[in-house]
């Protein structure tokens, strides 16, 4: 699967049935974190991509990290975006989530991974195409954007896209 979009789906799915727990930022930021070792195993041409870190507990540190990154990021401003404030088993929960659910979609498409693989139920020896786990991640977000746009209401969110559209230039100003 390649980096990291695909994986937002269920973090979108999973913001839909826990808003105010699931964080999309710091989910992003757990997927960005998991993808860093296969990047460097690509870049040196490695074999093996997903090494420790695609493990249950290799993924924990990294789970950790985006805590801590998080923690001395919050209520920051870098160009366009604000790190928010977060209670504290918002951010646990969603980095979690975010490593582990990293792990499992992995471990259905690689074969690298079979030590994890091994680790979790009902999986066995069966691989699924990236193809199929990719449409699997595009439905829960389509699910998980249609339900938040039902649950939020639709108009506000829809407003905010268009008028940053409307107004590219606005992009590369810098906040006040």
């Amino acid at each position: 699967m390649p980096f990291t979009p695909f994986h937002m789906g269920l973090g979108l799915a999973a913001k839909a049935v826990a808003p105010r727990l699931i964080s999309l930022q710091v989910f992003g930021l757990a997927q960005v974190a998991m993808d860093i070792e296969p990047a460097i195993g690509m870049a040196m041409g490695k074999d093996v991509l997903h090494g420790w870190t695609h493990t249950l507990w290799g993924a924990v540190p990294i789970a950790v990290a985006c805590v801590v990154t998080w923690r001395a990021l919050e209520g920051r401003r870098i160009w366009r975006w604000t790190f928010e404030r977060l209670r504290i088993e918002s951010l646990w929960v969603t980095s979690f989530f975010g490593v582990w659910s990293h792990v499992l979609l992995d471990a259905l498409i690689h074969r690298d991974m079979g030590s994890t693989r091994a680790l979790l139920p009902g999986i066995g020896d069966i691989f699924y195409s990236h193809e199929v786990v990719e449409i699997a991640c595009l439905v829960a977000a389509s699910v998980g954007l249609l339900t938040l746009g039902v649950r939020l209401g639709v108009k506000a969110p829809l407003e905010a896209i268009w008028s940053n559209l409307r107004d590219p230039v606005a992009w590369f100003r810098k906040p006040l």
